[in-house]
């Protein structure tokens, strides 16, 4: 079935990854105020593999499908944020995997939260900036043949991946 709304299914998306932040910040509060514990550690490493995942497969939409088209019809500006923001994100991220992976101490427990946080708050504004300024842009600027070039993308990276 042919995608309609790229721009829809990128909403979609950002509900998807706010949840997991939601519980990646949970966890890391827990993580702060009572220490490391199986469970907590396991929300870390599940928020993390969301964020490896899914989040990363949605930016590769973006990159690929989205912000080609719209620098075309917009200023670089808001497209090199967003591109910078992703970078900065995988960033966090590597860090993040990396203190998931090593022991288990205090100073690994401040840095993780920290790192956790970071990532919380970095994609949130991240996220809200697309859904607020970037995404109604694209609505407005982007004709339907291009909203059909990105949908056509959408689906050649689904059957890729």
């Amino acid at each position: 079935m042919p995608i309609l709304d790229p721009i829809a299914i990128l909403y979609t998306e950002h509900d998807e990854g706010l949840a997991a932040l939601q519980r990646m910040s949970d966890a890391a509060h827990k993580l702060k105020a009572d220490g490391w514990s199986p469970e907590v550690v396991t929300e870390l490493k599940e928020s993390a593999a969301f964020i490896n995942g899914e989040i990363r497969q949605h930016n590769e939409k973006e990159e690929v499908a989205l912000f080609p088209q719209l620098r075309g019809a917009i200023p670089y500006g808001p497209v090199d944020v967003m591109l910078a923001e992703h970078r900065q994100l995988w960033t966090l991220e590597d860090h993040l995997e990396e203190l998931l992976a090593g022991p288990q101490t205090d100073s690994s427990r401040r840095k993780l939260v920290s790192t956790a946080l970071d990532i919380v708050d970095l994609l949130a504004e991240h996220i809200s900036k697309e859904n607020n300024i970037l995404f109604p842009m694209a609505r407005s600027v982007l004709s339907p043949t291009q909203m059909a070039v990105v949908a056509q993308k959408f689906e050649e990276l689904a059957g890729a991946g």
